[in-house]
């Protein structure tokens, strides 16, 4: 199920990544750098991808910043996390834009 956020366009958010779940199934495996975590955003060009940011050495997860986006427009963000053991995984959001 994919977790659903709102923002204004004009608003800079950041959106924490939760991975402790997944990191207490792989124990010891963390995410090295913020370099490890490629976003897409689709439709792209509207809402921009600001950052990454590990939290706690990457042991618990990153914070991904998002920026811009159109009144109405609805985005898919996907993360292509690839970690210190080399195991791959891919979340998705879903960005919601509702100018208030």
């Amino acid at each position: 199920m994919t977790t659903i956020f709102y923002k204004q366009p004009r608003e800079v958010f950041d959106y924490f990544i939760d991975m402790r779940d997944y990191f207490k199934e792989y124990e010891g495996d963390k995410i090295l750098s913020a370099n490890d975590v490629t976003i897409e955003i689709l439709p792209a060009g509207e809402l921009t991808n600001d950052g990454v940011v590990l939290n706690n050495a990457g042991d618990d997860g990153f914070t991904i910043w998002l920026s811009g986006g159109i009144d109405r427009g609805r985005y898919k963000v996907t993360m292509l996390i690839n970690t210190e053991e080399g195991r791959v995984e891919e979340a998705e959001i879903e960005i919601r834009i509702k100018e208030v």
